[in-house]
């Protein structure tokens, strides 16, 4: 019941550049609630006797050398409304919880400001994910904001090049060697 959600959250991380801790938040916390209700749901309703899954039969004798299907089985209890809902198998909860986490994180996340990609760091997100998207997509992945990080390196550039211009100012017009990237000269 916790796997799904813990899964959902990290995928969304990784994959999609757009979501927020704000959608995270809730999407995962609105997954956590979703599945507790369902498995502790499916529990209740089977313990009250509501929601009766039939034994299936396991032993093999008296079959017959064919290979036979049994086209019904007895349904026991009710049925409609919230308990076909519980009727889902336990295996897939973490797929639901997973979903359930991911919808809602990116909802969450798009209608209380969105993480901008152009300003997120490129190594935060799936490297595979960036290069399939870039392959995939070139003309699409600018619509979408794609450009993971592209504000990122722009602002790194300029502030490299305005501390390298301020510490040759520093020096009064005389030549550090200490802060040229050009020098050859070593001294020993």
């Amino acid at each position: 019941m916790i796997g799904g959600p813990i899964l959902g959250v990290f995928t969304l991380g990784l994959f999609f550049p757009w979501g927020n801790s704000k959608g995270a938040f809730v999407g995962t916390l609105t997954s956590f609630v979703f599945m507790f209700w369902l498995g502790f749901g499916t529990n209740i309703e089977i313990a009250k006797g509501n929601l009766v899954i039939p034994k299936l039969p396991v032993s093999v004798d008296g079959c017959p050398q064919a290979n036979l299907t049994i086209q019904s089985f007895p349904k026991q209890g009710e049925s409609g409304g919230v308990l076909e809902f519980y009727r889902v198998s336990y295996m897939w909860y973490s797929m639901i919880g997973c979903t359930v986490t991911i919808l809602v994180g990116l909802f969450v996340s798009f209608l209380t400001k969105f993480q901008d990609p152009r300003e997120l760091d490129p190594n935060l997100i799936s490297p595979p994910i960036d290069r399939l998207v870039r392959f995939l997509f070139p003309e699409f992945r600018h619509k979408i904001l794609w450009d993971l990080g592209r504000k990122m390196r722009d602002a790194k550039e300029t502030i490299n090049r305005s501390s390298h211009e301020a510490l040759r100012k520093q020096s009064d017009g005389v030549l550090n060697k200490a802060f040229d990237y050009d020098h050859t000269e070593t001294k020993c």
